[in-house]
């Protein structure tokens, strides 16, 4: 299998690349997103970039692997990269929700010992 990417393609890919990379990066000095979550998702757009810039190699990889078409492989790293990223946030998720749950233990346990000085205070007070 012969493919060649049209102008047209080139320059739609390059622009998509440079911007959301550009997105991404500024996120990542805003320290909105992580490093690691940088790179994880700066993936989603490098392996296009591969097909584009790198026809060749795809298809000699596609040929290594066994696959007939080369864009199996592009759908395959996608889908991988999205998984990790879940994964990750999963994990994200379920560590914050334990420290909520050990953050409202200890508030209500704050609560309880204000509430008992307070009614220790105030019967001070009435002798």
């Amino acid at each position: 299998m012969n493919y060649t990417p049209t102008p047209q393609t080139i320059i739609f890919v390059s622009i998509f690349i440079i911007g959301y990379l550009f997105i991404l990066i500024k996120k990542t000095i805003k320290n909105t997103i992580d490093l690691y979550d940088l790179l994880l998702l700066s993936s989603l757009a490098i392996f296009p970039g591969l097909f584009v810039f790198a026809p060749r190699f795809v298809e000699n990889l596609a040929h290594l692997i066994g696959v007939e078409f080369p864009f199996v492989i592009l759908f395959g790293s996608l889908f991988v990269c999205v998984f990790i990223y879940l994964y990750r946030l999963i994990i994200k998720v379920n560590k914050q929700d334990k420290l909520n749950l050990l953050l409202i233990q200890e508030i209500s346990l704050l609560k309880q010992r204000i509430e008992g000085n307070q009614a220790i205070s105030t019967h001070k007070t009435e002798e």
